[in-house]
C-alpha cells in the first residue's frame, strides 16, 4: 500500500493546514483513518521556499496486512505581499527638498524595512511650482525576500516663494510731471529676474497739487515669476511747492503743516492759477480770495 502526502501551499507569515493525503493499494474494504503529517515549511516564520511534506504512521482498519509506502508531499511557501508608500512632501520653490520618508504595510515575523530609496524630479532648488511623483524603489531590511513589494508613489508639491516688489520713493516740483524713480525686489532666487513694473500715481501730473500721493505698484514682468507670489509695497511721491513764483494779491495763507481742503482747492482752480508759492514757514493759494 502506498500512502502519499497531498501537495500544499500557503504564504508567508501563515500556518499551514497540510493538505491531507492518499492512499492507494488497499483491499476487502480495509481503510487509512489517519496519517502524521509533517513539514518543517507549515510553521508561520518559514521562509518562501518548497519544503518537504512527510507521511508517517498511517492508521485505519487492516493496515496490518500491508507493506506500507510512504510518498512525500511538497509545502510551497509563496511571497507575502508588502506596500511600501512614499510619504507626500513639499516645499517652497528656491529649496531643495528632504524627502519625507515612507510607510510600509503587510511586514509580519518581526520583519523590518530600514530603508527606500526615493527619489522626485521636483527635489531640485530649480524645480518649478507644481506637483511632482515621488518615487520609492530599493526597500532594503530584514526578511524581504519573503515579499513581493509594491511601491507606491507619493507627492512632492513645490509651492509659490515670496517676492515683494517695493515703488521706490520719488518727489518732484508742484507744476512737473513725474518720472517714477523704479522699484525694488525681495525674495528672488535661482536667477530669476524682474524687468519690469507698472508704476502709477496720482501725483504724478503736472496738475496735482502739493502733498504727498501712493506709488502703485503692479504688473511685474520678468523671467520665472509664475512661481512667486508677489506683493506689491506703495512708494511715496512727494509733490513740493513751487517757490520760484511772486505771490499773488489778496490770497489765503495757509500754514505748512495744515491740509488743503477742497474749498482750498476750488479757489486756487477758480481763476486757472492752481499754484502755490512758499513763504517762511507757510502756503499761499494762488486765486484764493
Amino acid at each position: 500500500m502506498t500512502v502519499t502526502a497531498n501537495d500544499a501551499s500557503k504564504i508567508y507569515g501563515q500556518t499551514s493546514g497540510l493538505g491531507g493525503y492518499r492512499a492507494s493499494g488497499l483491499v476487502n474494504g480495509d481503510s487509512v483513518s489517519g496519517v502524521a503529517l509533517a513539514s518543517s515549511g507549515s510553521v508561520a516564520t518559514a521562509n518562501v521556499g518548497d519544503y518537504t511534506i512527510v507521511a508517517s504512521n498511517a492508521d485505519g482498519t487492516g493496515l496490518g496486512n500491508y507493506d506500507i509506502t510512504y510518498v512525500d508531499g511538497t509545502l510551497t511557501v509563496d511571497k507575502a505581499g508588502l506596500i511600501v508608500t512614499a510619504n507626500d512632501a513639499g516645499k517652497i520653490y528656491g529649496q531643495a527638498s528632504g524627502l519625507n520618508g515612507y510607510t510600509a504595510n503587510g511586514l509580519v515575523n518581526g520583519d523590518s524595512v530600514s530603508g527606500v530609496t526615493l527619489a522626485s524630479n521636483g527635489s531640485g532648488a530649480t524645480a518649478n511650482v507644481g506637483n511632482y511623483a515621488i518615487l520609492a524603489s530599493n526597500a532594503h531590511g530584514t526578511g524581504l525576500g519573503n515579499y513581493d513589494i509594491t511601491y507606491v508613489d507619493g507627492t512632492l508639491t513645490v509651492d509659490k516663494a515670496g517676492l515683494t516688489v517695493t515703488a521706490n520713493d520719488a518727489s518732484k516740483t508742484y507744476g512737473q510731471t513725474s518720472s517714477l524713480n523704479g522699484y525694488t525686489t525681495s525674495g528672488l532666487v535661482n536667477g530669476d529676474s524682474v524687468s519690469g513694473v507698472t508704476l502709477t500715481s496720482k501725483g504724478s501730473a503736472a496738475t496735482a497739487l502739493v502733498g504727498n500721493y501712493d506709488i502703485v505698484a503692479r504688473d511685474a514682468t520678468g523671467v520665472g515669476l509664475s512661481n512667486y507670489d508677489i506683493t506689491y509695497v506703495d512708494g511715496n511721491l512727494a509733490v513740493t511747492a513751487h517757490d520760484g513764483l511772486a505771490p499773488a494779491a489778496g490770497g489765503v495763507w495757509k500754514s505748512a503743516q495744515d491740509t488743503l481742503g477742497e474749498e482750498d482747492e476750488r479757489r486756487a482752480l477758480a481763476n486757472n492759477k492752481p499754484f502755490l508759492s512758499l513763504a517762511p514757514g507757510y502756503i499761499r493759494l494762488w486765486g484764493s480770495n
